[in-house]
């Protein structure tokens, strides 16, 4: 289908026949984006979640040479955590985290060019400044998760499916297969995402198709030499196994709910700017379509992990929808695209608070433990990876298996044999968790109480949780 109203031939949306507006220099939101990154990595407003402790262990232990069973993972082990366990290895957590706000600032600047190429310069300046000071996005762009790999790919798959026009240079499809390669292999459920990205550069006229095959024949042999290489097959089936017993513990009405405060505001501003005649055309009804799958994934299967996290991705293609509404706005009533942008701006302040601090901050937990662990322990703790990554990182732990997490309580750990526990009394539980009960009936006595507080995105609005982390020891005198 080739380019419909709101659309020229190139697939750009002209922003009318007046004059455009000046703006800063777009490159002036990635430095922005940065320079705000690296105050609130130095800020250190919390300490790991899980994901962070699983990256910077895995990593760094590559990096000594030290190669555990990692097939569980849901993306390589040789990408982001290697990456960031050179981060952690130069300045401890902060320096991964680091890492990662480079490849967010990478990745804001590829975006751009996408939105640019795709549609006008106006509408990339106003699309990408809305991604950058999205929450969700602030958020992640300063923790260390598969997702910052795996977005850049995304954005490098698309610009380069933009390069797939017959009279373009041939490197493009290597530029494709290359970001679409790096998306999927830093973290394998974006495959979901690459291939309907694909789909929908076949259902355009513009892309020369030889060149689009060719990118995805390249894509499959890539992707599935690494899988057969790491896993022996060509679905990670330990770590599908793993994602797919993630059910939530709640329904679906607190999954929608928090799918809405992920990216409800954007997918309500993307359809109005679009029913507005911002963009009318196939393509834009093909980014809506983007925008939905992995929310309506995680509702329908009732998956709850990484749910807000992931819909920073179904943003990346509502952004440009609103960017080219607002670019127009801007000409005719700066008035009212600031209102829009101001909008944006005052949810996203929203969104990154709650998201820095959606967890238990372990790092006075780990002060008090770590340094009476030893070399061999047993701890069963809830937060596990955390508290591993200041045990075996920056204490004298040296075996993944000294500390289980709650999954491996769930799935039969002998919390009677540990040495230490910790648990996570979440507000107004006490010490009802199962994993509570066990350690006292092991007999487990509590030895120190630290803080605990957290934010969870419940119905019906959030929830601040007044929780404490409990260390349990069978001799309270130690």
């Amino acid at each position: 289908m080739g380019p419909s109203l709101g659309e020229d031939a190139r697939g750009h949306d002209p922003t009318g026949s007046q004059p455009a507006a000046k703006l800063w220099p777009w490159w002036l939101v990635v430095v922005l984006f940065c320079a705000l990154q690296v105050v609130v990595v130095l800020a250190a407003l919390n300490g790991p979640f899980l994901d962070e402790g699983v990256n910077n262990v895995v990593g760094v232990r590559i990096l000594r040479g030290v190669h555990d069973d990692i097939g569980w993972m849901g993306g390589s082990a040789y990408l982001t955590p290697v990456l960031a366990g050179i981060g952690y290895q130069l300045g401890g957590l902060i320096g991964s985290r680091l890492v990662c706000v480079v490849i967010h600032s990478v990745a804001l600047v590829v975006y751009h060019s996408w939105v640019e190429r795709r549609f006008s310069p106006q509408s990339a300046w106003w699309a990408t400044l809305m991604l950058a000071f999205n929450g969700i996005y602030f958020a992640i762009g300063h923790l260390v998760v598969y997702d910052a790999l795996a977005f850049l790919g995304l954005c490098v798959t698309l610009r380069g499916i933009e390069g797939l026009r017959p009279q373009a240079p041939g490197y493009w499809i290597a530029v494709t297969a290359l970001g679409a390669g790096l998306a999927v292999v830093s973290k394998y459920a974006v495959i979901l995402l690459i291939a309907g990205v694909l789909i929908v550069a076949g259902l355009q006229h513009q892309y020369d198709r030889r060149k689009l095959l060719s990118s995805v024949a390249t894509i499959l042999i890539v992707v599935g030499a690494y899988m057969w290489t790491m896993h022996g097959f060509i679905i990670p089936q330990q770590a599908l196994d793993a994602a797919l017993d993630e059910v939530a513990p709640f329904g679906r009405p607190a999954l929608f709910h928090q799918a809405v405060f992920g990216m409800g505001l954007p997918l309500a501003l993307a359809v109005w700017a679009v029913s507005r005649g911002g963009n009318r055309s196939w393509y834009a009804v093909y980014l809506l379509g983007l925008a939905l799958v992995w929310p309506v994934l995680h509702v329908a299967l009732v998956r709850y992990v990484s749910l807000i996290k992931h819909c920073i991705y179904g943003c990346a293609f509502l952004y440009p929808l609103i960017g080219v509404w607002v670019a127009k706005s801007w000409q005719r009533s700066r008035a009212v695209a600031g209102s829009i942008v101001g909008l944006g701006a005052i949810w996203g302040c929203v969104q990154w608070y709650v998201m820095d601090h959606s967890w238990s901050d372990i790092r006075p937990v780990a002060a008090y433990l770590v340094p009476q662990l030893g070399s061999n322990p047993s701890v069963v703790a809830d937060p596990g990876w955390d508290l591993a990554m200041y045990a075996m990182l920056d204490g004298d732990v040296t075996s993944m298996s000294a500390i289980s997490d709650r999954s491996q309580f769930q799935r039969g750990a002998d919390v009677c044999q540990a040495d230490w526990v910790v648990v996570q009394a979440r507000g107004g539980a006490g010490m009802d968790t199962p994993l509570a009960q066990e350690a006292f009936r092991c007999g487990f006595n509590i030895v120190r109480s630290f803080p605990g507080a957290f934010l969870a995105v419940l119905p019906p609005s959030i929830v601040k949780s007044d929780g404490v982390l409990q260390v349990l020891h069978k001799n309270p005198r130690r």
